[in-house]
This record gives structure tokens, C-alpha cells and sequence, in this order.
């Protein structure tokens, strides 16, 4: 095996948890919502167990502070998941970098770490997962390197993801649970998400 394969293979793996979004759909803040007694963003907290550093990116500090994970403001407030992810990769220096939205209530550190180990596989710039026929932006793994090419296409107006990483090329994963990345944009996703 050559020396790069090698690193490429052990490549350290961060992640960033997007909370910067206005919940207008749910009426208060997503990353907040109680459950078991533990804001619903510590559930994607946990999913990213073997990522370091952890960074949230977005919303306010202080709502924070007392998770175990760094926190950065969004550059680009207002301007979506692309601009946030952009804010957290230049707090980074790992070469890959798993982004998820805050409110994923199942996303399991497998499928984590399934998408970590697709990237390190591939030469893609992006993995993400397919759900019936469908790529699921708000978690992806995503190569550093590609950090001027998004602060590129976000300069020339472009907000989607899905252009970027289109850009960037991307590889697919299908699991076999798809619940892992399910949202909770609304009252009755999250009364879905945890049934009484």
C-alpha cells in the first residue's frame, strides 16, 4: 500500500452540527426541543462520538455552552446549510468533515462512520446518503479540500448543496435503516419522531 493510500485511509474525521436555521416551520428553536430531558441536539452530538473536534455552527452561543462541543457563528447568517458549512470548515484543519443538521433525532454513529469510510475509499469530494432515489443533504461527509471550491460557487450566488457536491462529484450510499435520516421540521414530525 502506498504511503498516501495509508493516510488516506487514517484520515482524522471532524464534525459540524448546523444550527443556525429560524425553525419557522416548527415554531421554536429545533436544536432545543426537549427530549428526555436532553435538548434534541445531543442526539446528532452523540452520533458524531468519534469525530474530533465537534463543532456547532450557528444559532447562539450561549443555548450551547454546556454541550460538549466547540461553537462558531455563522458567516453568512440567513444564507443556509451552505454558508454554515463553509463557517465550520474554516475552523477545521481534518481532511473530512461530516455535517449534519441539528435535528436528526436516529442518526446513528455507524451510518457516521459508514459515510466517513465511503469518503476515505473514494475519490469523491462528497458522500452522502440515498433515500429512495434521493440524496439526504443534511448529513454528508465531506473532503476539506473541496473548502475553495464551495467559498467559490457561494461568491457566484449559488446557496444548493446539491450543485456543489454535484460539483465536487459524489458518491451514493444506501442503508439499510433509512430512519437515521429523518428531520424534524415540524410539531407533527416530532411527535412522529417520538411517539407517546
Amino acid at each position: 500500500m502506498a504511503s498516501n493510500e495509508l493516510t488516506r485511509d487514517r484520515a482524522p474525521a471532524a464534525g459540524l452540527i448546523l444550527a443556525g436555521g429560524r425553525s419557522k416551520r416548527m415554531g421554536v428553536n429545533k436544536a432545543l426541543l426537549d427530549v428526555g430531558g436532553a435538548p434534541l441536539i445531543t442526539r446528532v452530538l452523540g452520533a458524531f462520538d468519534t469525530l474530533t473536534p465537534v463543532v456547532i455552527v450557528g444559532g447562539r452561543h450561549e443555548d450551547f455552552k454546556d454541550l460538549d462541543a466547540a461553537w462558531c457563528g455563522d458567516e453568512q447568517p440567513g444564507e443556509g446549510p451552505l454558508g454554515a458549512l463553509i463557517s465550520g470548515m474554516h475552523q477545521l484543519q481534518a481532511e473530512i468533515v461530516v455535517a449534519a443538521a441539528c435535528d436528526l433525532p436516529h442518526l446513528a454513529s455507524n451510518s457516521v462512520e459508514q459515510l466517513i469510510d465511503e469518503l476515505r475509499r473514494s475519490s469523491a469530494g462528497v458522500v452522502a446518503p440515498l433515500v429512495s432515489g434521493t440524496h439526504q443533504w443534511h448529513v454528508a461527509a465531506w473532503r476539506r479540500a473541496g473548502l475553495e471550491s464551495l467559498e467559490l460557487a457561494f461568491a457566484r450566488g449559488e446557496r444548493s448543496l446539491r450543485h456543489v457536491a454535484n460539483e465536487l462529484g459524489v458518491v451514493s450510499v444506501v442503508f439499510a435503516d433509512n430512519a437515521n435520516f429523518v428531520d424534524v421540521d415540524t410539531p407533527d414530525d416530532f411527535s412522529r419522531a417520538f411517539p407517546e
